[in-house]
Order: C-alpha cells, then structure tokens, then sequence
C-alpha cells in the first residue's frame, strides 16, 4: 500500500519521466526514419548514376570499336586498289628492272633496325657493311614493293590499335573522374 501512495504522492513527476521517455524514443524512431529514406534517396541517385556512367562507357567503346573496324574496312578496300596497281607494276617493270643484292641487304637491315656497320649476322654483307654490288638480286620490283606495302600496312594498323587503346584508357579515366566526384 505504501508503493501506490508514494506513486499516488509523486504521479506528476512519473508521468513527466515517462512521457520524457516516450518522446525520446518516438523522435528517436522518426529520426531513425527519417535517416532511412534520405539514404535511400542518395542510394538511388548514385545507382542511378553509375548506371548513366557506364552507359556513356559502353557508348564511347562501341564507336571506338565501330571507328577501327571502319578503318580496317577502309584499309582493305585501299589495299586491293593498290594490289592491282602492283599488278601493272608487275607486268611492266620486272622484266626491265633488277634489284640489286644492296638493295635487299638494305632493306633486310632497315626491317631490323640494325646498323650499317653490321653484326656479322648474316644478313647477305659483306665486312660487315651494305655491299652494294652490281650483282643481281634475283628479286622483282613488285616483290620489293608488295613487302614494303605490306611493313607499312602492318605499321598502320599497329598505329590504329595504338590510338584505339589509348581512346579505351582516356573513356575508362573520365569515367573514373565522374565517378569519384
């Protein structure tokens, strides 16, 4: 009986401690809330973002892509035009024109970036450097310059696959960029 007359005696200040209590933790779970929905709007907005950003990647990629494989296109078109300029070379100037053995030596070292002081490797000189003799080659003109079309198609299209990696490096760092912001 004592308890419900100290209750009784001091209930305004329990009902105070205890709406005190029920607020607190009624703001407590409407803040939580609160919380809740801000990062879940934030969520979507960077879900939303990197989506967008790796639309824009796949984009660039497949017009760097389409960009090369219009230049391979490009290329092969230019290529069979010159095979068939080669073919009047052919049919005009082998049988005028010899090459002679220096010609190839030279060409063999340019292909290897070797010096004209030679390295004894082989190659066809003589003491070391270019021997430009009269002597016949044996080789066609349109030979020499099918393989010299040929170094330089491969050099291009080296070059090409070169500046296409370095578009796929340049796309993938922006992109990097927005996505750290």
């Amino acid at each position: 009986m004592e308890i419900i007359l100290s209750v009784l005696k001091y209930w305004k200040q329990i009902l105070a401690v205890a709406l005190i209590v029920g607020a607190y933790m009624f703001g407590s779970h409407v803040k939580d809330q609160e919380w809740q929905l801000k990062w879940e709007q934030e969520h979507s907005a960077h879900v939303s973002q990197i989506a967008q950003i790796q639309g824009d990647y796949n984009t660039k990629q497949t017009k760097i892509a389409t960009d090369f494989m219009d230049y391979l296109h490009g290329r092969d078109v230019r290529i069979g035009q010159l095979k068939k300029e080669l073919e009047n070379v052919k049919t005009q100037n082998d049988g005028s024109c010899t090459l002679l053995g220096g010609t190839i030596d030279l060409h063999d070292r340019l292909s290897m970036a070797m010096s004209k002081t030679g390295t004894g490797d082989g190659t066809g000189s003589t003491n070391g450097g270019l021997s430009f003799d009269a002597t016949p080659s044996g080789i066609a003109l349109s030979t020499l310059l099918e393989t010299v079309g040929d170094n330089y198609n491969i050099c291009n299209t080296e070059i090409k696959k070169l500046e296409a990696l370095q578009g796929v490096v340049r796309t993938f760092q922006e992109e990097q960029k927005k996505v750290t912001k």
